[in-house]
């Protein structure tokens, strides 16, 4: 600023004579230089600011790499498996994505159970259950159904439902096998009659009943589960109706028979 105030005094007082153009023309060469002085230095300032900037993203980074010398977890837990050992080379970004540790959280523990199509539309989310383990014998666990799948399985016709147990001390540990005994279901043991007395007919599966007037009447049935000697009856078929084992081609609709009873275990 002071070469540029200089310079400016000295060209008015060449303009009047006073001194020489050549005196003038210094001055204002060293105006010139001082510009391009500073001009230099402000360079010289955004370059040292640009490095500082460059070193403290060098910092950063190399405070996160220190940071990787330490695996947190994101939950408190049990480390239940390890797949280095110590002085292992783990690679940063590896596209295998092998897993370091296996880390359970088991104060909530949660039990999956599948429950039979005759207590299904009885489970509802919130609803009590009572668990035991076999090798703890005399404890009973309380818990509480966590969700259901909201359908069923199609081959086993079963609910996919999970509960969710408080585990304090931890003696429940995962992978554990366990009873569970929902509360408040309503149980409905599955109605079933001997795979023998299904007949295939062109109206589809059915049943020969025996009706009040001991007259044979075929009844078309809907079937679950086969059981092996058994099969679970969904609908068609009341509990204690009188059904035909066996029916051969002599049992026709309507005829008259004498009913006899067939005992467990008998031919």
């Amino acid at each position: 600023h002071l070469a540029k105030i200089t310079a400016e005094r000295w060209n008015v007082l060449v303009s009047r004579g006073v001194l020489a153009r050549q005196d003038g023309d210094q001055k204002q060469a060293d105006y010139e230089v001082a510009v391009g002085t500073r001009k230099a230095q402000e360079a010289n300032v955004n370059a040292g600011k640009n490095s500082i900037g460059a070193a403290a993203a060098n910092l950063r980074r190399l405070v996160e790499l220190q940071g990787f010398k330490k695996i947190t977890a994101p939950f408190s837990g049990l480390v239940t498996a390890r797949n280095v050992d110590v002085g292992a080379l783990v690679a940063s970004g590896s596209a295998s994505g092998k897993e370091l540790f296996h880390v359970a959280q088991i104060e909530v523990v949660r039990v999956f159970i599948n429950v039979p199509q005759s207590s299904a539309p009885f489970v509802r989310p919130g609803q009590p259950a009572e668990v035991t383990v076999q090798q703890l014998a005399g404890k009973v666990f309380s818990g509480k159904v966590a969700r259901t799948a909201d359908s069923l399985d199609p081959s086993s016709r079963t609910l996919l439902t999970e509960v969710d147990i408080r585990n304090p001390d931890y003696a429940l540990l995962p992978g554990m096998y366990a009873d569970v005994k929902l509360v408040n279901v309503r149980n409905q043991p599955p109605l079933l009659v001997p795979g023998d007395a299904l007949v295939t007919r062109a109206e589809g599966i059915q049943v020969a009943l025996v009706t009040d007037g001991n007259k044979v009447r075929f009844q078309k049935v809907r079937v679950g589960r086969d059981l092996g000697t058994e099969t679970e009856i969904l609908s068609g078929l009341n509990a204690g109706e009188m059904v035909i084992i066996n029916p051969t081609d002599q049992v026709r609709e309507g005829i008259e028979v004498k009913p006899v009873a067939v005992h467990q275990g008998s031919q």
